[in-house]
């Protein structure tokens, strides 16, 4: 009994000093933590938002030379164009007929390459190869129109350029997108567009001028326009395409009845309205034949593709604006004026008989 009555003693001795020094361990580490500094609990103020950049200035350089390569592309062709349709027929002695028969091809070519080549330039995620591509085949055709000893020539010539503007239409304004910054993408869509009208404006008045310093050779101004196609070709080494990664994919085409029948019947009737306004379009090729017709000299014809390419560009811009009085303005437009060529026509040959 005595030795359990002297353990328990120890016991209680022990419990009561750990106690304490549990005690004073926790004062004093209460003490420490007094005796710290305290924590900062103000916030800085953030910096103020820097406005973005702005202007012309702030658009990338690949935009702009983009847009230099498009003026110089549009200057060559524009520069043959221009003068081709009275080429074929006074130099080559083509027919009306063949003259429209060598646009349509030429243009109905360019659209439908070009609704295969921006699914392609995904697939492969290399738009500048297929704009420099598109570009090089166009420049490389120029040399075929001076040399052209016959129709034949020609409708080949314009084929492969029509194919290569086919392929760089959908991947260069997909490379504008990807180069342009979030807050500038509408300017640089417009400045490049912008250059692309100046080389349109700009080429037939060249060919107008040049024509009349080389007493009308055709062969002559078809040369010197082969210049600027060269040198668009060559600006595409300023364009810095960014990195983008490679569908995994398989190309598709991009026509496909599953995504056709999820169209509503309002694109459907737009579609039906714009095709049968459609039918007043013709070629700014039989513009210039008029105009020769009517005894305008052949140096003079530029100006008149130039103006129908400027009102070309604007209606086509008005509706891609989306605005459907502009659309039906525009197609009007054309109409009236088609309507017009063929009552002056008619009023011609009566007042001959």
């Amino acid at each position: 009994m005595e030795g359990d009555y002297r353990d328990q003693v120890k016991y209680r001795i022990l419990k009561r000093k750990s106690n304490l020094g549990y005690i004073g361990l926790k004062r004093k580490m209460t003490t420490n933590q007094d005796s710290l500094p305290e924590a900062a609990t103000t916030i800085e103020p953030a910096e103020a938002a820097q406005p973005l950049p702005s202007g012309l200035r702030a658009i990338p350089g690949s935009i702009w030379a983009l847009g230099f390569v498009s003026m110089f592309a549009d200057i060559s062709s524009e520069m043959i164009h221009s003068l081709l349709p009275v080429f074929l027929v006074s130099v080559l002695g083509a027919s009306t007929l063949a003259v429209g028969l060598i646009e349509g091809i030429a243009e109905s070519t360019a659209l439908i390459t070009k609704v295969f080549s921006g699914a392609l330039s995904d697939y492969l995620g290399r738009r500048k190869f297929l704009t420099a591509l598109g570009y090089g085949l166009a420049a490389f055709t120029k040399p075929l129109f001076p040399l052209a000893p016959s129709v034949g020539w020609v409708v080949t010539a314009r084929f492969i350029d029509r194919i290569g503007k086919g392929i760089r239409g959908a991947p260069r304004d997909a490379l504008v997108g990807d180069i342009a910054p979030a807050h500038l993408r509408g300017a640089c869509y417009g400045l490049r567009q912008s250059l692309d009208t100046v080389g349109a404006f700009a080429g037939p008045l060249m060919a107008t001028i040049l024509m009349a310093l080389t007493l009308d050779s055709f062969r002559t101004v078809f040369w010197i326009a082969v210049i600027p196609g060269f040198l668009s070709l060559a600006l595409m080494i300023f364009v810095k395409e960014p990195e983008t990664v490679r569908s995994a994919d398989k190309p598709r085409s991009p026509i496909r009845g599953a995504d056709l029948r999820q169209l509503g019947a309002a694109y459907w009737w737009l579609v039906l309205i714009a095709a049968v306004l459609t039918l007043a379009r013709f070629s700014e090729a039989f513009l210039v034949l008029r105009a020769q017709n009517i005894g305008l000299p052949v140096a003079l014809v530029g100006p008149a593709t130039c103006t129908g390419g400027w009102l070309r560009d604007l209606d086509r811009k008005r509706c891609r604006a989306g605005s459907c009085h502009w659309c039906v303005a525009a197609y009007g437009w054309r109409g009236a004026v088609g309507s017009s060529h063929g009552a002056d026509t008619r009023s011609a040959r009566r007042f001959s008989d």
